[in-house]
C-alpha cells in the first residue's frame, strides 16, 4: 500500500477523501494535485486542498462505486465510458492527460455519468488515456464473456479496442465518444425479418454529368449533401426510383451510371471512402440502411442496420474518410465511418 484513502465528513456537512500519502508511496503526489487543481472539470473529482507531513490530498466524495465494481451491461458501459471520452476530450483539447485511466481510477457517479480520479499528474501524451481507454473495452468484453452477457455489437466494440489501442494519432477522444454514443443507443439496432434484395445496375453515361437535381426536391438538405460530395470528388448522391412505380434514378460513382432502390430509398456515395467502406449506401422506407461494398453491375447491398424514425442520408468527412449519417426528427445515428 502506498496511500490510505479515508472518507472525512466536514462540520458544514460535506464529505472529502483523504489520500495521505505513506513512506513506501512512489508517486508524485504534489504533481497530482496540483493537476487536479489545473483540471477542474465536471468529469474529475474537485480538488478541496491539500496539506503537509504526510502529504494528503482532499477531494470531495463522488461516490465509492467504480467501473469495475459496477459491472455494467453492454448498452450502459457505453454510456459511462461516453461520459469518460467527453472528459478526456476535454483535458487533450486543453493539452492535459490523465495518465492513469483504469476501471478503478473511473467512478460511476449515475446512470450515464462518470468522474475520473487518480491521475498520474506528469502525462500529457493524450494516446496514454486512449490505450487505456482501449484496455478497459477490452476487459469488459472479456467480463461480459465471462459472465455470459449478450454483446449485441460485438465487432464494434472489438473495433473500437483495436482503434483505441493502435495508437493511431488522427484517432481522437471525440471520435471514441461517437462510437461510443452509438454503441449506446437504442435506437439503432440489426435489421429483424425478411427484407427483399437490392442490387445494383450498371447503366450508361455518354458524358461526365451530375443527376438532375429536379427529383431531390422536398428531401431536406440533399441539394447541401449533393454539393459538397461534388465538391470532394466526382462520387455524387441522388433520390432513387422503383421499376415497378416508374424509371429508376440515377447514382454516379467515379466515370460510371448506376440505378438502384425505389422512390423510398435515399442513395448516397460516401466521399474519399477508406479502406474497407462502402461506396455507396441507401436508406429504405423502413429505415433499414442498405450498403454496397463496390460499385459494379448486379452487385447486391447488404443490410448494415436499421434506425427507426431515420428519412434521410447525411454525408460527411472526418480525418480523410467518408461518413454517412442516418438522419430524422429523433436525432441523427452514425451508420458508416468512426
Amino acid at each position: 500500500m502506498t496511500t490510505r484513502v479515508t472518507l472525512q465528513s466536514l462540520p458544514d456537512g460535506r464529505v472529502v477523501v483523504d489520500k495521505q500519502s505513506l513512506p513506501t508511496d512512489s508517486a508524485n503526489r504534489k504533481q497530482e494535485a496540483q493537476w487536479l487543481a489545473l483540471a477542474r472539470n465536471q468529469g474529475i473529482v474537485r480538488l478541496v486542498g491539500v496539506t503537509e507531513d504526510p502529504f494528503t490530498i482532499r477531494t470531495a466524495h463522488a461516490g465509492t462505486t467504480t467501473l469495475r465494481t459496477a459491472r455494467p451491461a453492454p448498452r450502459t458501459a457505453a454510456r459511462l465510458l461516453g461520459s469518460t471520452a467527453e472528459t478526456l476530450t476535454n483535458l487533450h483539447e486543453r493539452n492535459l492527460a490523465h495518465g492513469k485511466l483504469a476501471m478503478d481510477h473511473i467512478i460511476v457517479s449515475g446512470d450515464a455519468r462518470t468522474t475520473l480520479c487518480s491521475p498520474d499528474g506528469t502525462v500529457t501524451d493524450a494516446a496514454t488515456d486512449l490505450a487505456g481507454l482501449g484496455q478497459i473495452v477490452d476487459e469488459m468484453i472479456e467480463r461480459w464473456d465471462a459472465d455470459s452477457v449478450t454483446i449485441d455489437q460485438r465487432s464494434e466494440w472489438q473495433a473500437l479496442a483495436d482503434r483505441l489501442k493502435a495508437t493511431d494519432a488522427s484517432y481522437t477522444a471525440r471520435r471514441a465518444q461517437m462510437a461510443l454514443a452509438r454503441l449506446a443507443s437504442d435506437s439503432v439496432d440489426k435489421p429483424t425479418g425478411p427484407i427483399s434484395k437490392l442490387t445494383i445496375s450498371k447503366g450508361s453515361l455518354p458524358k461526365p454529368r451530375l443527376p438532375s437535381l429536379k427529383t431531390a426536391a422536398g428531401v431536406a438538405g440533399i441539394f447541401v449533401v449533393l454539393a459538397a460530395v461534388a465538391s470532394w470528388s466526382r462520387l455524387t448522391s441522388a433520390i432513387v426510383g422503383p421499376p415497378e412505380v416508374g424509371p429508376a434514378l440515377e447514382l454516379i460513382i467515379g466515370s460510371d451510371l448506376y440505378q438502384v432502390g425505389d422512390r423510398s430509398y435515399v442513395a448516397v456515395a460516401v466521399p474519399t471512402p477508406c479502406e474497407g467502406q462502402p461506396v455507396a449506401v441507401l436508406l429504405d422506407s423502413s429505415s433499414v440502411v442498405w450498403v454496397f461494398s463496390e460499385a459494379g453491375d448486379g452487385v447486391q447491398a447488404s443490410s448494415l442496420a436499421q434506425v427507426p424514425g431515420a428519412t434521410d442520408l447525411t454525408v460527411t468527412s472526418a480525418d480523410g474518410c467518408g461518413q454517412v449519417w442516418a438522419t430524422g426528427p429523433a436525432g441523427q445515428s452514425l451508420v458508416v465511418g468512426s
